[in-house]
């Protein structure tokens, strides 16, 4: 009879022993799966941060150099009105294109900078073709202050395309990298235009390349 029972308490241990190695494994298992879900979401979430910090950092290049642009366009527009001033000095007519007046701005888009800068450049040319048909009135001042500023700008502009473009182009990019695209279109962030003077003609704005 005492074999019996501690036949039965033994079996009754062993049932006891196994189902707590059972739930040890169990909680083991749940504890695993909840860690990973846990560094699932912190590797996403410092992904998401990381790429949405880049975003930001080439959004804010792309300003900043397309600030740099306007300020030139702007410069454009303050040395046509002295190129006007000399001309009424000097009675000379006005083209027409030398009048109209451009809507400039800091943070313009690229369709706007294609717009003024066509306006500008196109007053710069009228005054030169007009200057080099009256050569006996320009003085060296005007040489200075008007032409050679406006040869200065031609310069800072081509250079401020390159750098405004590559940036324009770096941010771009970023925006096709699958995690950005996403965060992109949460956000309302898009791909911005190049500027493309030449395009001022047919008015396309080109933004893939």
């Amino acid at each position: 009879m005492s074999r019996i029972i501690t036949s039965r308490k033994g079996s009754a241990m062993n049932y006891i022993f196994i189902q707590a190695l059972t739930g040890n494994a169990s909680l083991t298992a749940l504890n695993l799966v909840g860690t990973f879900a846990i560094l699932f979401v912190l590797a996403v979430g410092i992904i998401y941060l990381k790429t949405l910090s880049e975003m930001t950092n080439l959004a804010g290049k792309v300003k900043n150099q397309g600030s740099n642009l306007d300020t030139l366009i702007w410069d454009m527009d303050y040395t046509r009105k002295k190129a006007i001033a000399f001309m009424q000095e000097n009675n000379l007519a006005i083209p027409e294109s030398m009048n109209k007046e451009p809507a400039i701005s800091l943070g313009m888009n690229s369709a706007s900078q294609i717009y003024n800068y066509k306006m500008m450049k196109d007053a710069e040319d009228a005054f030169k073709k007009t200057v080099e048909e009256h050569k006996d009135i320009v003085s060296e001042r005007v040489e200075v202050e008007i032409i050679g500023k406006y040869d200065e700008l031609e310069k800072d502009i081509a250079a401020a395309t390159i750098r405004y473009n590559n940036a324009i182009k770096e941010y771009n990019t970023c925006l096709d990298r699958s995690i950005a695209h996403v965060i992109a279109s949460h956000r309302g962030m898009r791909k911005k235009g190049y500027f493309r003077p030449e395009y001022a003609i047919t008015g396309v704005v080109e933004i893939d390349g």
